[in-house]
């Protein structure tokens, strides 16, 4: 009886089918990582928004930072937080939660802007940084529109999702004149 193995031919026939099938399918799975993360992040954008809303309903003010929604120093009047569950970290004076990408999110206050098309005097808004705390670029522009598009008009310099230089801008909640 003689023992029958796989000649060289076959293992490389086998090899190439594989590599083949990888080639294929990466693209595919790296898509729906990206779907995930982007709806992962509107997730967290609505969560935020209720979390502000109901700071202000409660306080008549709006958050400067995550701090103000978990936990501030001073308690404004009516506050009966947290409003959020994960506590911010502080970094390079502002304090932070990490986004779906590894990056960085804030929150901030801004003053007479526009915001679908609204003339705000005050505001709060969500800042989701490009780039990961090693520096290291991970959202692109193309991802971007992503989340503009699932989240707002697919326009990025218009309506509630915005870009600029700081990076991705979700507005929350604003104040008029």
């Amino acid at each position: 009886m003689t023992k029958r193995g796989f000649t060289l031919v076959e293992l490389v026939v086998v090899m190439a089918i594989i590599l083949i099938l990888a080639a294929i399918l990466l693209p595919i799975v790296a898509n729906r990582i990206e779907d995930a993360r982007i709806s992962r992040l509107a997730a967290e954008y609505r969560t935020i928004k209720t979390a502000v809303t109901m700071y202000y309903a409660d306080t008549a003010l709006l958050p400067a930072d995550f701090m103000d929604l978990y936990d501030p120093s001073t308690k404004p009047d009516g506050w009966r937080g947290p409003y959020i569950d994960k506590r911010p970290m502080l970094v390079s004076g502002n304090y932070v939660l990490y986004s779906p990408f590894g990056t960085y999110m804030q929150l901030a206050q801004g003053s007479n802007k526009r915001w679908d098309g609204i003339l705000y005097d005050l505001y709060t808004y969500l800042i989701v940084d490009r780039d990961t705390p090693g520096g290291d670029t991970v959202i692109t522009d193309n991802i971007y529109l992503r989340i503009d598009s699932r989240i707002d008009d697919g326009d990025k310099d218009t309506g509630i999702v915005q870009v600029d230089s700081e990076g991705l801008k979700f507005f929350l909640l604003g104040i008029m004149p």
